[in-house]
């Protein structure tokens, strides 16, 4: 695979990969070793990362133009390239699910954006390839070490064949967290490094869960009484045939000599707060990617009936930022410097998550059509269906009539005769 120029060094031995080998997808810019590392076990933070990914990949990105005072969507090549296959081996849904993933979880997302370097389509985006973010350096070049000083370049580090490239800013996409290293707004930083202490706890919640579980809901703590001194050898002689037995029988009984009981130390859980503990845990965690309680199914101060409600504020308080972020780094960077004079700009569709139910449109466009907001034809064209003869004209109510008019007791003109302003 060509990816892509610029090489800076070549390892002496090359290796070659399959598609089922966990290494092409490192290629790619999926780490196959870190998919599922330890803090990623953590439910919470993995139903966070599920959540972003999933509400990413599934608003399409569509090409605007702004003429005057109002925008339009418009037919552009990029169009496929973001909305269907980025590159010959991902459709669009999976990359963007990847590239929210990366941005979460190590920092940065990493897009490489590889350009026609002839033809008719010279400099137009050829392909977008995912990058792996943890074998990504970037420097500031103050020494002037490749030319221009102070130019922002991307050194990448490909582990297959030892290769490593030279990006300068214009060619990688750079999707970063909302917390950067420094406050530099350069590089990006971990959510699971910021949440270590929480992840941890969390953590060690479930392991203790799992612990009790498995010892059929009893605690691992068992004092075994007995009367008399069996000193200290006959003691742990005692203690380790429990154990053994233990382990080894999956009944519920165990065997002991005359005169010993067993009584296991209990430690309830709702002594504990442990429940509550553990909810806020998971609460702080959430907090973190800005996603609310009801998307960790916690209905405590939510129910069913408020959906609508929770996607808007999932969108306002959460997504924007991220699409705002998605949309300007792709608009820089994707579009030619004339296409950015002529006004185009990128969008994300997010009337997938906001739309209502069939009824609640209908009504709004009711409202737009005869307010004169939209032609019968825009409110089609938002329903998927074609348009018609004569669904182009902007209408409105013939009653109505300027204040001004109605203050001076003209309601309206009769006939078809206009209404005419009255004489000062």
């Amino acid at each position: 695979m060509k990816l892509f120029g610029n090489k800076l060094s070549k390892a002496k031995n090359s290796t070659t990969t399959s598609l089922a080998d966990l290494s092409f997808l490192e290629m790619l810019g999926i780490d196959g070793k870190s998919i599922n590392p330890s803090r990623i076990g953590e439910i919470t933070y993995f139903t966070c990362l599920k959540t972003l990914s999933d509400k990413v990949s599934s608003l399409p990105p569509q090409i605007f133009k702004t003429d005057g005072d109002c925008s339009e969507r418009i037919p552009h090549y990029l169009n496929y390239i973001l909305q269907t296959q980025p590159n010959p081996y991902m459709n669009a849904s999976i990359f963007w699910s990847t590239v929210e993933y990366n941005r979460n979880h190590f920092g940065n997302a990493f897009i490489y954006i590889e350009s026609f370097t002839s033809g008719k389509n010279n400099g137009k985006t050829k392909a977008l390839w995912l990058l792996n973010s943890e074998q990504m350096q970037i420097f500031i070049d103050d020494a002037g070490l490749f030319g221009t000083i102070g130019k922002l370049w991307y050194i990448w580090s490909d582990i297959q064949t030892g290769k490593m490239y030279r990006y300068n800013s214009a060619q990688v996409l750079h999707l970063k967290s909302w917390a950067t290293m420094y406050g530099a707004g350069i590089v990006g930083l971990s959510v699971r490094n910021i949440l270590t202490n929480y992840i941890d706890q969390a953590q060690y919640a479930t392991a203790f869960i799992n612990n009790l579980v498995k010892n059929g809901m009893i605690t691992d703590k068992i004092i075994l009484s007995y009367t008399g001194d069996l000193g200290d050898k006959a003691s742990t002689a005692l203690v380790n045939n429990v154990e053994s037995f233990s382990k080894s029988n999956t009944g519920k009984f165990i065997p002991l000599p005359l005169g010993i009981t067993a009584t296991n130390l209990q430690s309830k859980l709702t002594d504990s707060q442990f429940i509550e503990l553990n909810k806020y845990n998971a609460i702080q965690i959430a907090g973190a990617f800005s996603i609310k309680p009801q998307y960790l199914n916690d209905f405590d101060k939510g129910n069913y009936a408020n959906v609508q409600l929770q996607q808007e504020s999932m969108y306002k308080d959460c997504l924007l930022p991220i699409l705002q972020q998605y949309e300007q780094e792709m608009a820089i960077k994707l579009f030619t410097q004339s296409e950015k004079d002529a006004g185009y700009y990128i969008n994300f569709n997010i009337d997938t998550i906001l739309r209502a139910s069939f009824n609640e449109r209908l009504t709004s466009y009711s409202t737009a059509i005869n307010s004169g907001v939209l032609t019968p034809n825009e409110a089609r064209n938002m329903e998927n269906r074609q348009a018609k003869d004569g669904g182009d004209d902007l209408m409105m109510n013939g009653a109505y009539a300027p204040l001004r008019l109605i203050s001076q007791g003209i309601n309206y003109a009769k006939g078809t005769a206009p209404i005419t302003e009255p004489s000062k």
